[in-house]
């Protein structure tokens, strides 16, 4: 690149920092007005740990509880004390869960534009708006509204950390122990973390193809470290019911196959189910075109395209997870809100692969113009789902508040009896909504 190039690379770089930021203000400006702030739903089974934490009485196992099938041992770490010191103060929760998702979406854009290719680093810097478009969508409004949900974007942020460190063109000793590390940390902060165990062997075996006998060493390794942790995670494990089994899948494998292009097109449409299982194929098609035209000598040591192949290998590695447990459920349950942020992995390593130079620039155009389509119409759609939620929850709120027995605590848990008994706890202790003025000087009637 000449001097002459260098004032032009500068501009484009500047219009698409000042473009990506849009999204993120908009989703932080709908998070402040939406966010819920009192407990909702699995939030109730904190207040007991809450408490014990207060009183000095919270032990390891009470950090190493499920939620769900989730093993949530980091999130804990971070949100019990927290809610201690703050007399759960759900905003913070809220602002954990943006920072999180804004620091995932750094550690992304450094790693495809550390391209050693200039002409793939110009190419990849007008898809950065996309991507920020697409992580900071509303359509994933439960994600961002939902304090509780801090674990989703805690876990992306610790895989993209781990795969960063694996697709380096030589890995370290450093980068081996910063992967595994950030690996732990997403397995034991929500349930699809342990996909990462899948796609970080993929990246090492890749690196094998060298005949490089440290790639191999640093394959054991890995391997070592992913059966210790699975081991560890599954002491004291309960699942939650499922009306599925194996055979069960391997007999329908036509809703499981439905159910799992729903989930990766999800967030393209993420309001018909039909339409996300076509967005979802169509998704699938762009790959195998997308690779069929890619010279693999060339891209193998391609950083750009290894984290878009590690993007897309973690989406369907978190849908075929999901898919089996929750495939009876249909696609409608696939396009889920909560679920979105994973599938939006795979869309964001197919915009990257077709800015690497594998397809025309046409083929680039046309993704990232029906993208920010789908992508703007997605967050509209979300913003006003998201306000009929807070609609519904601010009637759950006030029935709280006011210690009403009526229907509308149902809004906040679907068994009345839940808020009903640890309502004690809030107001003895403070907590969330009974928070002291002299506390939160913001609270007030």
């Amino acid at each position: 690149m000449t001097n002459e190039d260098q004032p032009g690379k500068l501009t484009t770089a500047r219009i698409c920092i000042a473009l990506s930021t849009i999204p993120i203000i908009f989703c932080g400006i709908l998070t402040s007005i939406l966010g819920y702030d009192a407990p909702y739903w699995g939030q109730w089974w904190k207040i007991p740990l809450i408490v014990k934490s207060i009183e000095g009485t919270i032990r390891f196992e009470d950090y190493w509880t499920l939620i769900n099938e989730h093993r949530v041992f980091f999130l804990n770490l971070l949100t019990i004390p927290l809610a201690r010191i703050t007399h759960w103060n759900m905003a913070y929760e809220l602002l954990l869960t943006l920072l999180f998702g804004f620091g995932a979406f750094v550690v992304l854009c450094r790693t495809i534009l550390a391209a050693e290719n200039p002409e793939q680093c110009r190419r990849i810097w007008p898809i950065i708006p996309v991507i920020s478009l697409l992580m900071f969508s509303y359509s994933q409004h439960n994600i961002w509204m939902w304090g509780l949900h801090v674990m989703i974007p805690m876990t992306l942020f610790a895989m993209l950390i781990s795969i960063q460190c694996l697709i380096q063109p030589q890995p370290s000793v450093l980068h081996i122990t910063g992967a595994i590390i950030s690996a732990i940390i997403a397995s034991y902060s929500f349930g699809a973390g342990i996909v990462i165990w899948g796609v970080g062997g993929s990246i090492l075996i890749l690196n094998t193809l060298q005949k490089n006998k440290t790639a191999y060493i640093q394959l054991a390794v890995w391997a070592v470290a992913w059966i210790a942790t699975m081991t560890i995670y599954f002491i004291g494990y309960e699942s939650t019911p499922s009306e599925t089994t194996a055979v069960q899948t391997l007999q329908h494998p036509t809703a499981f196959l439905t159910y799992v292009a729903a989930y990766i097109g999800a967030p393209i449409i993420s309001f018909h189910s039909p339409s996300a299982v076509l967005a979802g194929i169509s998704g699938l098609a762009c790959v195998a075109y997308l690779l069929s035209n890619t010279h693999w000598k060339s891209a193998r040591d391609s950083t750009p395209v290894r984290m878009a192949l590690s993007l897309i290998l973690l989406t369907v590695g978190c849908a075929l997870l999901t898919a089996m447990k929750q495939w009876p459920e249909g696609p409608g349950q696939a396009i889920s809100s909560r679920y979105l942020m994973w599938p939006t992995m795979f869309w964001v390593g197919l915009l990257i692969l077709s800015a690497t130079g594998m397809s025309s620039k046409q083929v680039m155009k046309f993704l990232v113009v029906g993208v920010v389509f789908f992508a703007v119409a997605g967050t509209l759609h979300g913003a006003y789902r998201a306000d009929e939620r807070h609609d519904a929850f601010e009637l759950g709120k006030e029935a709280l508040r006011k210690n009403n027995s009526d229907q509308h605590l149902l809004y906040l848990y679907p068994i009345l009896d839940v808020p009903q008994q640890m309502l004690a706890d809030l107001i003895q202790y403070e907590l969330s909504i009974f928070r002291n003025a002299s506390d939160d000087p913001s609270q007030g009637e």
